[in-house]
């Protein structure tokens, strides 16, 4: 028996309103940031980190850094010199550690101005360091071949992951020449914790040493 045209039209109604959340999920998540939750890779990161709930916070500013000693995804970059880096190693500079993730769709669009940054932080005689998180390094090298790598790119483990309170991408880290946290965020796209106030931060912060 044929259903009557009204049952059908009806049951066109919910998917409409799903592609509508949808939608704002989608443009809430470029503006905020996004969480590696998805997926059998984001289950496996959600239980290696506790959860969202249950991870430990991201160091606050003034606490020592954790340190970690991680591979650099790109083995023949000219700016790798050693198998891998220990962030300890970069005492007396500044660093500044970027979490990435070729997944995360606010990374992506960030891309240009991140690089632009830290061009500028490197001319300065800072580091700047990507941490990719929950990404293939295959997927990731693919990506970053195609859309610049202008800084080491380095493989997080599950370990330094969580030291670190990491729980989605972006964050960033500043860390000072005695090894200590000065800036910290999820996201850092608005207002003082932005990335493009990040040369001009540092140079204020050396000023005041």
């Amino acid at each position: 028996m044929r259903a009557p045209r009204r049952a059908a039209g009806r049951s066109r109604a919910p998917g409409r309103r799903t592609s509508l959340l949808l939608l704002a999920a989608a443009v809430g998540v470029a503006a905020a940031g996004c969480g590696p939750f998805e997926g059998d890779r984001g289950a496996a990161h959600a239980q290696a980190v506790g959860g969202r709930a249950g991870a430990p916070p991201f160091p606050a500013r003034g606490s020592r850094a954790p340190d970690f000693l991680l591979p650099p995804l790109l083995l023949d970059a000219p700016w790798v010199g050693t198998d891998s880096v220990r962030l300890s190693d970069l005492r007396g500079r500044w660093v500044y550690l970027d979490v990435f993730g070729s997944w995360c769709l606010p990374c992506r669009q960030r891309h240009p101005e991140m690089l632009r940054v830290a061009h500028e932080l490197r001319a300065q005689g800072a580091e700047v360091l990507g941490l990719l998180l929950e990404d293939r390094p295959e997927t990731a090298a693919r990506w970053l071949a195609e859309h610049g790598a202008g800084y080491p790119f380095l493989v997080l483990d599950d370990r330094t992951a969580r030291s670190w309170g990491l729980t989605g991408a972006p964050m960033g880290f500043l860390i000072s020449p005695e090894g200590r946290v000065e800036r910290a965020c999820h996201g850092c796209s608005h207002g003082e914790h932005a990335i493009e106030g990040l040369p001009a931060e540092v140079r204020r912060l050396r000023g005041r040493s």
